[in-house]
């Protein structure tokens, strides 16, 4: 594999708000620190100002750990086994009591009790580490005592005042309200939770954003023409952003890891990670193999190979490109990874070229498809 970034370029780091789904970062984080990239800036706002603090310390493996152990408890004054019968919708296991009390207290609080969340930072963040670091930190929140969104640069704040405001920087809505440094503070992505506009202002020209489908304000930044702008991420659901269960984690985490790898060397795909380079004349040819071959097999003698040029491709690239514009290597990598993905072939994984194919054809082999339809595109891969 190729590294596509330059290891000597310095990059910034946003990092989306999203509560619960941003371990995500987590993992694109660490492919990044093992491509030997450099983050000489973050800018976050909620989860993202956390991680960015876990970005500044330096400490990957801290970093995960965490991610890979949260629960509901963690950040929240709420039963553990609960709140996972709730996100699992088992309803019938709830304790009907117990909901009702621990409803009653949030409401009667006026929100969740985040004092767990308090010491979970005040326990993994840094001070000396973040002080030390290169890595400068950004975070964007809002004052409610003040009614104005700030960014904050945490190196200059006091020691004592870190954690404070990076909690603030997290307190959503559904937060019991209380003072921090003396003040109200609001979740900063309830201004801006995609806070670009903190490292272009910072002078960066390399901005890396690390985005996870949260909920907040995102106030799509206009990227001047002498700054580069890359992006990660999910192709998939990420959960709740008060979905704070560890095996969710550590999925995302992986998720992570490899969409950041798909942007640092460039592989194909979308559901899948493929490192191979394809000619559009190849991935016609083997296109052409495939659907011959599987009219050949129903006994189509009609389909001529004008047909399949002029009505057949057409019309299952459109639907499985989900659009009109479509090039013969989408066309077949989209084939390929929908085939791959109905049979359960491993997503996680960095495949060279024709390994995903071969895999295909090997499951097929072993295990031959019963439905056999034009739309259904297992047989295709059929010897």
């Amino acid at each position: 594999m190729k590294l596509q970034l330059d290891k000597e370029q310095k990059y910034g780091f946003v990092l989306e708000g999203g509560g619960a789904k941003g371990s995500y970062q987590i993992g694109a984080w660490k492919a990044f620190a093992e491509a030997g990239i450099r983050v000489s800036g973050v800018a976050g706002a909620s989860v993202g100002s956390l991680n960015g603090a876990m970005i500044c310390m330096g400490n990957v493996e801290h970093a995960c750990e965490i991610w890979e152990n949260i629960t509901y408890s963690k950040v929240m004054d709420i039963d553990d086994t609960m709140m996972e019968k709730i996100f699992e919708k088992d309803w019938k296991g709830l304790n009907l009591h117990q909901l009702l009390e621990s409803g009653g207290k949030v409401l009667k609080e006026g929100g969740f009790d985040v004092t767990p969340l308090r010491k979970l930072i005040s326990e993994a963040v840094d001070v000396e580490r973040i002080r030390a670091s290169e890595t400068e930190l950004y975070i964007r929140t809002i004052s409610l005592s003040d009614r104005k969104p700030l960014v904050v640069d945490v190196k200059k704040l006091e020691d004592n005042e870190i954690a404070d405001m990076l909690l603030a920087s997290a307190y959503l809505p559904a937060f019991k309200r209380e003072r921090l440094e003396g003040k109200l503070y609001l979740d900063g992505g309830m201004y801006d939770n995609v806070p670009v506009d903190v490292l272009l202002d910072k002078g960066y020209d390399h901005i890396v954003e690390l985005r996870i489908n949260g909920i907040g304000i995102d106030r799509h930044t206009q990227i001047p023409e002498n700054v580069t702008l890359y992006k990660v991420e999910p192709s998939v659901d990420l959960g709740g952003i008060l979905e704070f269960d560890a095996q969710k984690s550590k999925r995302n985490i992986k998720l992570g890891y490899y969409d950041a790898m798909r942007l640092l060397y460039g592989l194909k795909g979308i559901h899948y990670y493929i490192d191979a380079d394809y000619e559009e004349a190849e991935c016609y040819e083997s296109l052409v193999h495939m659907f011959t071959g599987f009219y050949k097999r129903e006994g189509r003698t009609d389909m001529t190979l004008r047909e399949i040029n002029e009505k057949v491709f057409p019309r299952v690239a459109a639907k499985i490109c989900k659009n009109d514009t479509w090039t013969y290597e989408t066309f077949y990598l989209r084939l390929l990874e929908h085939t791959a993905k109905e049979l359960e072939i491993p997503r996680f994984n960095i495949y060279k070229k024709d390994e995903l194919l071969g895999m295909i054809k090997e499951k097929v082999k072993n295990n031959p498809p019963k439905e056999v339809s034009e739309d259904h595109f297992v047989e295709l891969f059929m010897e």
